[in-house]
């Protein structure tokens, strides 16, 4: 005679529960450590993170092969996704508009009442714009702008000239995550394997007051 005490009697687990775990306890996929390395990268540069890179590498690369999905086409096709990155946006302007002839922020200070407000000044050294501009008594000052850029073209030794740009910034659609999304959502097991319902349970009192 069995003697179970306090502890219910064992019950044989539900095939689908199973199923549902399936991904826990099936075997290691075998994958070329050239694409391992390939995919665990890639992640990596997306997240940022190590560990993390290398989580999301495992679970796709385990969703890809269930699927039947090569490799090395799968990554390359990642690779054109975009990413959701902040995208830079330089406009050119007219380098008459930008005064870069001081050297110092002391230079600028003192020189700076000989300019109308709105000017534009770069100091190539510390790499920084300033604009004149009106303050509330009437006078000026210098303030810092960050909306600008100067690319540096070395002609010879002795020359130097800069490009000047307006800058925005504008963040793209994040393609890989929606793609990622879909992928991996192809290995869930539907709910109803579980003995979930997607059917709300409805309130007694509200079924009655909607009765015709």
């Amino acid at each position: 005679m069995t003697i179970n005490g306090n502890l219910p009697p064992s019950i044989n687990v539900n095939d689908n529960t199973t199923q549902y775990f399936n991904n826990f306890f099936n075997p290691g996929i075998n994958v070329n450590q050239n694409i391992d390395d390939s995919l665990i990268g890639f992640f990596q540069s997306i997240t940022g993170n190590k560990d993390s890179g290398r989580t999301l590498a495992a679970s796709v690369l385990y969703t890809a092969t269930s699927q039947g999905i090569d490799i090395m086409s799968f990554i390359d096709e990642l690779r054109t996704l975009k990413k959701g990155g902040i995208i830079e946006h330089k406009e050119p302007i007219d380098s008459i508009l930008i005064n870069s002839t001081y050297t110092t922020y002391q230079e600028l200070i003192l020189n700076k009442n000989d300019y109308n407000f709105g000017q534009l000044f770069y100091l190539p050294i510390q790499n920084i714009f300033y604009q004149l501009q009106p303050t509330v008594g009437g006078n000026s000052e210098l303030v810092a702008v960050v909306n600008y850029k100067a690319d540096r073209v070395v002609l010879n030794k002795d020359t130097v000239l800069y490009n000047y740009f307006v800058v925005s910034y504008t963040q793209e659609q994040n393609e890989l995550n929606a793609y990622l999304t879909l992928l991996l959502n192809l290995n869930r097991v539907n709910t109803s394997l579980l003995g979930l319902s997607n059917s709300p349970q409805l309130n007694k009192y509200i079924a009655r007051a909607i009765l015709p």
